[in-house]
């Protein structure tokens, strides 16, 4: 269980066959087995070299989320596991992706970094304005939510320190980013419509 603050950035130095190898920005406590949330996707450290982290990566992560679309160079988004003894900042994330949405658009507002994105509408019940969710693993606000057509749009601030913690100030329109809906809003729509 992670909790959406990202604790460094890291490049990717390598992507092939399925093998994922991470230089993390600063060391992070892990060992082969560990729990990693690269960019909100929940992957298990396999194999630990000096600077490295490497993952493998399995069918479903890559038909689910944008981390086989990752270039060698790029940024990416690093969290380690909450501990049980320790508070929670963000939000409840689990690193299952539920859906890959695109960025529709960039707006600077004073110091801060309006994102835009779409996503299909299928999960247009657990995106609400107020509510929370996980862009690339980054826990945020939603500040508005409009129907456009067969996807959403939805809108999060950015503020500068998570503009300089995070790789969303990189982003720009039509690139994927992985989305995780709230778990607790999960729970109460899936026992709302299972109610007998």
């Amino acid at each position: 269980m992670f909790q959406g603050i990202v604790v460094t950035a890291g490049r990717v130095l390598n992507l092939k066959d399925r093998v994922l190898e991470i230089a993390p920005g600063r060391a992070l406590k892990t060992r082969p087995g560990s729990s990693v949330a690269v960019n909100g996707v929940c992957l298990t450290v396999v194999r630990r070299r000096a600077g490295r982290l490497i993952f493998d990566l399995g069918q479903e992560t890559l038909e689910k989320t944008d981390l086989g679309r990752l270039k060698k160079g790029g940024l990416v988004n690093l969290e380690t596991p909450l501990r049980l003894a320790d508070g929670i900042d963000g939000h409840i994330v689990l690193g299952h992706v539920d859906a890959v949405g695109r960025i529709a658009r960039r707006k600077r507002m004073g110091n801060s970094l309006i994102l835009t994105i779409a996503i299909d509408a299928g999960l247009a019940g657990l995106i609400v304005p107020k509510g929370s969710l996980a862009v690339e693993g980054v826990s945020l606000t939603i500040n508005e939510v409009r129907s456009a057509g067969q996807k959403i749009k939805f809108s999060v601030c950015l503020i500068p320190e998570t503009l300089r913690r995070t790789n969303l100030g990189a982003k720009r329109p039509g690139d994927p980013v992985n989305i995780e809906t709230d778990y607790i809003a999960k729970l109460f729509l899936n026992k709302r419509n299972f109610r007998t």
